[in-house]
């Protein structure tokens, strides 16, 4: 045996120590184990950024230090470095056996390539070498959206819809035959396309105007083995892109979908997945072809706004597509990522949305909806209103009006075959429980047997099987109502006689810019970065439908958040040309609102939700609009600031009042805004933030550590107004008081004896290591 395999082996026996397992009875469980440990690791794929700056870099740099980007020629000049110093490089590469896949150079200088995990260590010790950083394998984030952020108002206020601004959506491609896209509109269209080949005047479209499949057909990057093959032609086959650029930028069709945020804005289709669901690790590239589209080196040409409805949990910043991502925004194009769909867990939200320039998206409840209204009325032990949520079907409350019956419990509860009870049933409501089948098979057998509606209860087989969810998968087919309730109350239901219910379909402002349930949580990895940076709507969003000529869809994701974010950096990217990338993410952040209820933890919610019309109407901003403390890990008391610069972007001087409004608060935690900021005539005034944290305080109030929960946040805004613009900045940071535990052996190391030299409880926990 090796020493790599020895040590492996080493590893998982004490792992099974550490477990509580014996190491025989484990072992016998496991004949394969010394066969798995003498298997050499799978190699994986790492992206290798080299020290010379990127074009992107190289020409960020050119700019603040000269006011000016470089020409033309010295952007291709400098990528000609850039592939020199790569071609020497992959001589080095070759010597640890690394395989080279692909290269980049204008959005990041690296490499990205296939290497034995214990050759990484060696890989970083190269000359020329700034970062390694393992390529992270990104999956999809999934009519009355787009009026709620605001874009009706900012079109008629400023006559502006995005001409002229360029959008490239990294996705699975996009139907540019759709109606949607100003293409033909038939399913004919579609179906007679080949994906593989573009058709003479297929494409490019005046709507969609340039593109490329970076993937092919098949491509899974979680499917070992299987290779990606481009072609020039990315018409999405999925769906997936399709959505997310219609809610972008689509014409709309009417009586069908709605016009995207900025329906004036060109599209580029970069499609990174294949035709089927699956993962992709060509998100980077699609970053390198946005930056400079007809690959010469110079990024003049660069897009203006990259959509990225995808990601990986738990985001580094040092993903290759964190990287590109980054650079991008350097020089200006403006990039909006998804924060990710894995709900309430810190630091979950994924990369490349993680890099500090780009804007994560959260997702929200657009408001002016009708939601349901799910009461029940007898049992008297059981009567009252329950919380709900509709399914997706084309039949809703608010077209039937209200129904009220009497709820049967189905026979089979599950509803996955005909219902025995169908008699009791008819001209009732049906009570199913999720599980087994899909939900479109629940709605036939109840609309089978003739029932009225169904009410769907969760199975509660798992924590995110509780609370109720929007039911999906349903079609034309489904002619009934439905909506789903929680376990617990669906549980006593099933469990009760005689039970009646009434269900209406009603406004709910309370739920107005609600953020989702499976909206991932910041703060960002690689420090405790504020992430997200806001949120848009993204719960039950109506768009394209690929493959329909003129359908639409409804999907729920931060995938839908996104682009209603993208759209509104165009609009604003048309009204002011000439501002920064971070100018124009400052006026989305600074324009946010509140939710009228519900989560409103920074970590979740970001700086606010989207209001562009807001946004358009500033004539200042503040940037950063969102600002990050980090772990505030200490033993003593500590001071931070962190800096803030307000901008006027009018003639005159202005006098803004600043209003501090506490979010979530922690014992020894104080935050302080200023009371007041001052400008000159378009001119700039920096001030600060600061907060300071005495750890003796949260011990007297016992908040401390308790060897399960450290993560305690702190969050608010500074809201600056002068009367004509209100600019909300948010602030974050994670708190845990420091222990100071160190140990000593006594008595010839028959004794250990511990120290805590600290306010802070500490905690230490035994476990014994077996080499």
């Amino acid at each position: 045996m090796d020493q790599r395999a020895l040590n492996s082996l080493r590893s998982t026996i004490a792992a099974v120590l550490l477990s509580g397992l014996g190491v025989s009875a484990t072992l016998a469980q496991n004949a394969s184990l010394r066969e798995q440990a003498v298997a050499a690791p799978a190699d994986v794929q790492v992206f290798v950024q080299l020290q010379t700056p990127s074009v992107a870099e190289f020409a960020a740099a050119a700019v603040e230090t000269t006011g000016a980007a470089p020409s033309s020629a010295e952007q291709r000049a400098h990528a000609a470095r850039v592939t020199r110093e790569q071609e020497s490089f992959k001589q080095q590469l070759a010597s640890l056996g690394a395989q080279v896949l692909s290269g980049q150079r204008a959005a990041a200088n690296g490499l990205r390539v296939r290497v034995a995990p214990d050759r990484i260590a060696s890989l970083r010790e190269l000359a020329g070498v700034r970062t390694v950083g393992r390529v992270e394998v990104h999956k999809l984030d999934n009519a009355d959206s787009v009026p709620w952020v605001g874009a009706p108002e900012f079109w008629a206020a400023h006559g502006l819809t995005g001409q002229n601004v360029s959008i490239g959506v990294i996705d699975s491609g996009i139907d540019y035959l759709h109606a949607n896209f100003g293409g033909p509109g038939t399913v004919e269209a579609f179906n007679g396309n080949d994906p593989d080949v573009i058709e003479p005047g297929t494409f490019p479209t005046s709507k969609v105007v340039g593109g490329y499949d970076f993937a092919g057909a098949d491509y899974d990057a979680n499917v070992e083995g299987s290779t990606p093959t481009p072609d020039p032609d990315p018409l999405d086959l999925q769906g997936h892109g399709s959505h997310v650029a219609g809610t972008a930028a689509g014409l709309g069709v009417p009586e069908v979908i709605g016009a995207g945020v900025a329906p004036g804005a060109k599209l580029y289709a970069l499609k990174v997945f294949g035709d089927a669901e699956g993962s992709t690790d060509l998100t980077s590239l699609a970053i390198e072809w946005a930056m400079d589209p007809n690959g010469d080196g110079d990024t003049s040409d660069h897009l203006d706004v990259i959509n990225m409805s995808l990601g990986s949990p738990f985001g580094h910043p040092d993903d290759p597509s964190s990287i590109s991502a980054a650079n991008a925004a350097s020089l200006g194009v403006i990039v909006v990522a998804s924060a990710g769909n894995e709900g309430d867990t810190p630091y979950v939200t994924g990369a490349p949305a993680v890099a500090s320039s780009v804007i994560s998206t959260a997702a929200n409840t657009p408001g002016g909806r009708y939601y349901p209204r799910f009461q029940v009325t007898a049992p008297p032990a059981l009567a009252g209103v329950y919380p709900s949520l509709e399914g997706s079907g084309p039949v809703k409350f608010r077209d039937t009006g209200p129904i009220s019956g009497a709820l049967v419990t189905a026979d089979p509860i599950e509803a996955c075959t005909p219902l025995s009870n169908a008699s009791a049933v008819a001209g009732n409501i049906a009570l199913v429980r999720r599980g087994t089948c899909g939900f479109l098979v629940k709605y036939q057998q109840a609309q089978a047997a003739g029932a009225r509606a169904i009410v769907v209860f969760n199975d509660g087989t798992a924590p995110d099987r509780v609370e109720p969810i929007v039911m999906g998968g349903l079609d034309d087919t489904v002619t009934i109502p439905g909506l789903m309730i929680s376990h617990t109350i669906g549980v006593q239901l099933a469990a009760a006689t005689n039970v009646q219910v009434t269900i209406e379909s009603t406004l709910d402002p309370t739920r107005n810019d609600e953020i989702g349930p499976f909206s991932s949580r910041g703060p960002g990895h690689g420090g405790s970065t504020f992430k997200p940076d806001l949120s848009a709507p993204g719960v039950s969003i109506v768009s394209t439908a690929a493959g329909t000529g003129n359908g639409a869809a409804e999907l729920q994701g931060t995938s839908m958040a996104a682009p209603h974010v993208a759209g509104a950096a165009a609009l604003l990217r048309e009204l002011h040309p000439r501002l920064s990338q971070s100018a124009i993410k400052a006026l989305l952040q600074n324009s946010t609102v509140l939710p009228a209820s519900g989560d409103r933890d920074v970590a979740r919610i970001g700086v606010g939700a989207l209001r562009v019309d807001a946004a358009g109407e500033l004539s200042s901003y503040a940037r950063p609009g969102g600002v990050s403390f980090g772990r505030i890990n200490e033993r003593h008391p500590v001071h931070r600031s962190e800096r803030v610069t307000l901008n006027n972007l009018e003639r005159n001087a202005r006098f803004f009042s600043v209003r501090h409004e506490p979010g979530q608060t922690y014992p020894g935690v104080r935050v302080q805004c200023p009371s007041f900021v001052t400008v000159g005539p378009r001119g700039a005034r920096p001030f600060n933030i600061h907060l300071s944290f005495d750890p003796r305080a949260a011990i007297r109030q016992e908040v401390f550590d308790n060897g399960s929960i450290s993560q305690s946040e702190v969050d608010g805004w500074c809201v600056l107004s002068d009367g004509n613009d209100t600019l909300r900045i948010a602030y974050m940071a994670v708190v845990d008081p420091a222990a100071n535990v160190d140990t000593q052996t006594v008595k010839n190391g028959a004794q250990i004896r511990m120290r805590n030299q600290s306010p802070t409880v500490g905690i230490a926990e035994g476990f014994t290591y077996a080499g």
